[in-house]
Order: C-alpha cells, then sequence, then structure tokens
C-alpha cells in the first residue's frame, strides 16, 4: 500500500513541478496511468479472496491490501 502510494505521488508532484499552474491538466494526462497501476495492484491482491485456506489470514490480508490501495489512490 505504501509503495503505490508514493509512486502515485511522486507522478503527480513530478507533472506539477514541470511548471501546471493547476492539477487538473496533470490528472486528465497522467490520471488514467495512475488508476490503471493502482487498479491493476489492487486487483493482483484478489487472487487468494477465493481460497479456502484453514485460517482467514489470508483472504483478509488481501482485502485490506486491495481496499487500502484504492483508498490511497483517492485520496
Amino acid at each position: 500500500m505504501f509503495g503505490i502510494g508514493v509512486d502515485d505521488g511522486v507522478h503527480i508532484l513530478h507533472c506539477w513541478d514541470e511548471g501546471a499552474p493547476s492539477t487538473s491538466p496533470e490528472m486528465s494526462v497522467h490520471g488514467p496511468g495512475i488508476f490503471f497501476t493502482s487498479s491493476t495492484t489492487a486487483n493482483g491482491f484478489l487472487d487468494p479472496l477465493p481460497y479456502q485456506i484453514h485460517t482467514m489470514a489470508v483472504p483478509a490480508f488481501a482485502l485490506l491490501v486491495n481496499l487500502g490501495v484504492m483508498a490511497r489512490f483517492l485520496s
């Protein structure tokens, strides 16, 4: 969760550092790329959800990471 959040922030700050006056032009250009990297990372953690493991630790962790990545994207 931390890594993808930092990655998204670095991309936004890099665009802002190039001299764009507001965040709307950056999001229209780089927003889809940031969305797809965050969503594919989150969806990668959905794989263990349907497994019936002796404990629910792995599916619960997968759900937690998925929700965390999506929350980081929205923030």
